[in-house]
């Protein structure tokens, strides 16, 4: 019977016949569900056997234990077996040999996905009707059980997808990232079922209702909360096989094409913005510091999810310079306007042109959105240029750090994905160094303006006088020019030297030709 279905899967996925094929024999399923069955029986056991509570009580305890084994063991579980399993389908070369094969990508690993851990699927599948019964008796409502198995479906779905992008990334020891993965797991899901607990007796937070995103209350609403919870997760794990898919065909692309950041910048920027304005003074009396304040944290936030997006679309030295090569073979038509030039077009689209202009238009996204909200909430003149201010000066930064690093991978073939230390260096440091100078120095004007170099400008901008603001301004935009005129030469003398040496390759092999 069992392998009758197992056929039908193959039809539909092959990949997940052959994991289920492979792991499904007799006896281990019979052991599993010898094991499950035997574990719930104890657990039964224990729980009648406690006379000292109120049968309520008792059910409430049990369900509460068993809502956390199980997305534990499932999360632990999968992301353990699904990286030792890619680990170990790398080093005996199979997974090379499934890449030729005709399915696609997704098909794959969402194969491996759900085959791999199978025993542990099987073995939590059976201990559902307990979880439920147990649900229902301890007074958490039907339609609550089920939004908490479609939520923490989610997350697994979530955490498989980020255990597959970690493995095709090179990463390896799956007990070490599995142990360095339980603490936040298990605080997550720890916090949920408190809040779950919460919802169904009633006994909500001390937080305010006004916790809302986009003016929808999201505290004391059980149903709209994971509906967001749910809704963001997918959206994160939509933009995670994005990366996948690129990475298991061409490892050598980047993890995005620089549309793609386009699309979750904006989301992102989005979704952040529904969590600020609800809690915006929109009182007549005057709130601008604290609006300001408010929306410069948010800002700040909204600009490290900027910065992320530097090492997903940065490509590598070789992507650049063959792309420096084909743009010095191609002709460019001088009559038509500066925005239907190819090279405009290459700059703004193409995944192996230089980032600046693709992080130009993401810092523009952040910087149109929250300026725009210091703009109508921040009412106060010296606050609102101050605003303004901070917001131009935090982009051109984003920018020139964007440049140094197009710099730094141009004159190295160090791979792409040892950019995020490099950008935590730059903007890190004036930060910290801020912090003790500001300490250390009494509140000096050399820490407020070491501020300004960092992703959290704000925090100088709101104590500095307007000139010094300006003069850093200033000097920011010299370093930037500076920089983008070293990048071009950089990108140029590749270009050069890749098309003179194809040029001598083609010259030597006409030359044994005769």
């Amino acid at each position: 019977m069992l392998d009758k279905y197992i056929d039908r899967i193959g039809e539909w996925n092959p990949q997940l016949f052959r994991e289920l094929k492979s792991r499904l024999t007799g006896n281990a399923a019979i052991a599993v569900v010898a094991i499950s069955i035997g574990l719930q029986a104890i657990a039964i056991g224990a729980a009648m056997s406690s006379s000292t509570e109120i049968k309520t009580q008792i059910w409430m305890n049990f369900f509460a234990t068993i809502s956390w084994l199980i997305p534990m063991g499932l999360i632990l579980g999968s992301v353990y077996t699904l990286i030792a399993d890619i680990d170990r389908e790398e080093k005996r070369g199979t997974l090379n040999f499934i890449r030729l094969t005709p399915q696609s990508a997704r098909s794959i690993l969402i194969g491996k996905m759900l085959g791999v851990p199978s025993l542990i699927y099987l073995g939590v599948l059976l201990a559902i009707p307990l979880h439920l019964v147990v649900g229902l008796l301890a007074g958490i409502g039907l339609p609550m059980i089920l939004v908490w198995y479609c939520t923490i479906g989610a997350t697994i779905y979530l955490c498989s997808s980020l255990a597959i992008l970690y493995s095709l990334y090179g990463g390896k020891y799956p007990i070490v990232f599995t142990l360095l993965f339980a603490l936040p797991i298990n605080t997550i899901v720890s916090l949920y079922n408190y809040y779950l607990n919460a919802a169904a007796t009633r006994q909500w937070w001390t937080i305010e209702s006004s916790f809302r995103w986009y003016w929808l209350p999201i505290i004391n609403k059980f149903y709209i909360c994971n509906a967001l919870i749910i809704t963001t997760i997918l959206a994160i794990s939509y933009w995670l096989w994005v990366t996948i898919d690129r990475e298991y065909i061409n490892p050598t692309s980047t993890a995005f094409k620089k549309e793609h950041s386009y699309w979750m910048n904006i989301q992102f920027q989005f979704w952040l913005l529904g969590f600020g304005l609800p809690i915006l003074n929109y009182e007549t009396i005057d709130n601008s510091s604290q609006n300001f304040y408010i929306l410069a944290t948010f800002y700040s936030i909204g600009t490290i999810g900027v910065y992320c997006l530097i090492p997903q679309i940065l490509p590598s030295k070789l992507s650049m310079q063959e792309w420096s090569r084909y743009r010095r073979d191609r002709v460019t038509h001088k009559d038509r306007q500066w925005w239907q030039q190819e090279l405009v077009r290459d700059l703004v689209w193409h995944d192996a042109s230089p980032i600046g202009l693709a992080m130009l238009i993401n810092v523009a996204i952040s910087a149109l959105v929250w300026g725009t909200c210091f703009g109508i909430f921040v009412s106060d003149r010296v606050w609102l240029i101050k605003s303004l201010c901070g917001v131009i000066i935090v982009s051109v930064l984003t920018l020139i750090h964007t440049g140094i690093i197009n710099l730094i991978f141009l004159r190295t073939r160090a791979k792409t994905r040892g950019v995020m230390p490099l950008i935590i260096l730059m903007s890190g440091l004036p930060l910290f160094l801020g912090f003790i100078a500001t300490i250390t120095l009494n509140h000096s004007s050399f820490g407020l303006l070491l501020f300004l170099f960092s992703p959290f400008a704000w925090m100088g901008v709101t104590q500095l006088a307007l000139p010094n603001i300006g003069a850093i301004f200033m000097g920011q935009l010299g370093i930037l020019a500076g920089i983008t005129k070293l990048l071009q030469q950089r990108i140029k003398q590749l270009g050069r030297s890749e098309t003179q040496t194809l040029s001598q390759q083609k010259s030597l092999m006409a030359g044994t030709n005769r």
